[in-house]
């Protein structure tokens, strides 16, 4: 009984660090020139298994499963928004070709291309620290893939002055 108690209460504990700290959002490069932007950024398996992992792209800033942000030394909120409306997201099919498999110590590089004008509200000349959300709990995936990682991540800041 007593190890029964043991493994509940540290399995929690092995999962949570093995979705949370064992895989790392990182912003690569910001670069704009004139009115468009490149946003290199990399998700990294830090952890001990395999993952596989849904691909971001432009399209999902549209669902909210990718978030682009920023915010001034004023603490205001700016968030890259390219699209008519928000789409509302049912499900997403996972396959090989929108996926891809992580081992440890594995990663995978995403570049974005966007407009400056996307930010809403527009920015202001100033300082600015960056960062991505890849939102993958609301991703809502179907697939018969295994390890599909549906945690949330969030990347470090990364600051630029426009």
């Amino acid at each position: 009984m007593r190890l029964l108690l043991l493994v509940f209460l540290f399995l929690p504990i092995s999962l949570l660090s093995q979705n949370e700290e064992g895989v790392l959002l990182e912003i690569n490069n910001f670069n704009y020139e004139g009115d468009s932007v490149l946003l290199s950024m990399s998700i990294f398996n830090k952890g001990l298994k395999d993952i596989t992992c849904y691909k971001i792209g432009n399209q999902d800033i549209c669902t909210s499963l990718l978030g682009i942000k920023a915010e001034d030394d004023f603490g205001n909120r700016y968030e890259v928004f390219p699209c008519d409306a928000i789409i509302d997201l049912e499900s997403i099919h996972l396959d090989c070709d929108n996926t891809v498999k992580l081992s440890p110590n594995e990663g995978f590089v995403k570049v974005v291309k966007f407009a400056v004008k996307d930010f809403a509200p527009y920015l202001k000349k100033g300082n600015y620290e960056l960062f991505v959300e890849v939102n993958y709990a609301i991703g809502n995936f179907e697939t018969k893939l295994n390890n599909v990682l549906e945690t949330d991540l969030l990347s470090q800041k990364y600051h630029f002055q426009y």
